[in-house]
């Protein structure tokens, strides 16, 4: 029995035919598409991988001494330099010194004051340089110092909030009024240990004598008269 004419012309074409189960219409774009997919695949490889970005690190904030300090989101702050030049912070030649000193002062902060750690950091090293310390006296007394303007402006921070009672906001600031007057203590401190302090004489017991006198005050001598003076 002879085949067909469809049945030979299908043998004819080989594997070219069209299954009959496969629609028509994706077989008309199946060689459309395989070009422009080869198309595609042929650009990407013409191009060279995408490097990886960066990470930006944000722009450091210089502190006294010439340390940096940096700070990455989501990581702690790190500081650029060495441990001595924290010496201009806390006076001492020994760095752990001067970083623990840095570290309890910053402690003292109030952490909820809405700014970033690395100003915190930033305004304690500022603050603690300014006492200029020449030892680890100097340096503990700038920090007490330091620690006590903070508690002071706090407390009156605190005593200015709504919706409190008015004894609370009274003690708030008169616990305010007495961290300014210990902060001044500390300063008054530092300027005695220095020698700036004002010198007192304190006169305990004055004996004279029959016939004689006692003057207690600012004597000066007086000065010579000049001729034709009388």
């Amino acid at each position: 029995m002879m085949a067909g004419p469809s049945a030979v012309g299908d043998r004819e074409r080989g594997p070219d035919v069209i299954p009959p189960e496969q629609d028509e219409s994706k077989a008309v774009e199946r060689p459309e598409m395989t070009g422009k997919m080869r198309g595609i695949m042929k650009q990407l490889g013409d191009k060279p991988a995408a490097a990886a970005a960066p990470v930006k690190v944000p722009e450091g904030i210089k502190l006294p001494g010439g340390n940096v300090l940096h700070h990455v989101p989501g990581k702690p702050p790190t500081m650029d330099g060495t441990g001595e030049k924290l010496g201009v912070m806390g006076g001492s030649d020994f760095p752990h010194f001067n970083g623990v000193l840095l570290s309890a002062t910053v402690a003292t902060l109030n952490p909820a004051s809405g700014l970033e750690n690395t100003h915190v950091i930033a305004a304690a090293a500022a603050a603690l340089a300014a006492f200029k310390p020449t030892d680890e006296i100097e340096g503990m007394i700038a920090g007490q110092a330091v620690a006590l303007h903070h508690a002071a402006m706090e407390c009156l921070r605190r005593a200015m909030l709504g919706g409190q009672h008015p004894e609370a906001a009274s003690k708030l600031r008169k616990d305010g009024a007495n961290m300014a007057r210990a902060m001044t203590d500390m300063v008054e401190a530092l300027d005695r240990k220095r020698g700036k302090g004002p010198q007192v004489v304190r006169v305990e017991r004055v004996v004279v004598h029959e016939g004689g006198q006692a003057i207690v005050g600012n004597v000066q001598a007086a000065g010579r008269p000049k001729v034709g003076e009388g």
